[in-house]
């Protein structure tokens, strides 16, 4: 019975000076890893929700970015800051649309997240990357279809500079005005143009689109 208790009073040693070593850096790993059972615990021990790293990242931007599912949810249980912002002004729905999250992108529209900010926003981020699927679900949630970045350019444009035929034609088919010209003097036909791509060239010319 005595070694048995020294021996569990060993383990409990190793496991308390495991955690001790434990590291923010450590933390961000196990969100990167959608390791729900480490962050939680973690969480537990003491560490902040809204932790962020080196580079001004939150935990919830990071998960969301990364696809993490399941520690967005618990970050989103445990109140993180839904629309915090990093040094370059991005929110987790951001992330979540640059990188076609499309879940979690709808986990964090229900949780309050803001689809309308000034500047870049997550709308932007769907289009110039081509997720349809999150540009529609932002438009559903009354997202801005003309938010123009702070260039002047809006989400039409963005999209047809990057060739993303199905989500220009999804922001025709939602009326984005076709004409709206940005700081630099072009229209989302003149980036169309400047990038070679006739198909989305022939749907905005269908549009009415001007150069």
């Amino acid at each position: 019975m005595m070694h048995l208790r020294s021996w569990l009073v060993g383990c409990m040693l190793l496991i308390a000076a495991g955690s001790a070593l434990a590291t923010v850096d450590d933390l961000f790993g196990k969100v990167r890893l959608d390791d729900v059972g480490q962050v939680r615990q973690m969480l537990d021990a003491g560490y902040d929700v809204d932790s962020v790293n080196a580079q001004g990242d939150s935990l919830l931007l990071v998960a969301a970015r990364e696809g993490a599912g399941g520690v967005t949810r618990l970050l989103i249980a445990r109140r993180a800051r839904i629309d915090y912002r990093n040094t370059h002004h991005e929110t987790a729905l951001m992330f979540a649309a640059l990188r076609g999250h499309l879940e979690i992108a709808r986990q964090l529209i229900s949780a309050g997240a803001k689809v309308n900010q000034p500047g870049w926003c997550a709308l932007h981020y769907a289009a110039f990357d081509g997720h349809t699927s999150v540009v529609r679900l932002l438009l559903d949630r009354g997202a801005d279809i003309d938010a123009l970045t702070p260039n002047g350019s809006s989400a039409l444009m963005l999209a047809a500079r990057e060739g993303h035929f199905e989500a220009l034609k999804l922001l025709l088919w939602e009326v984005a005005e076709p004409n709206i010209r940005n700081e630099a003097g072009l229209t989302a036909l003149g980036m169309a143009v400047k990038s070679g791509n006739p198909d989305i060239i022939r749907l905005l010319q269908q549009a009415g689109a001007h150069q």
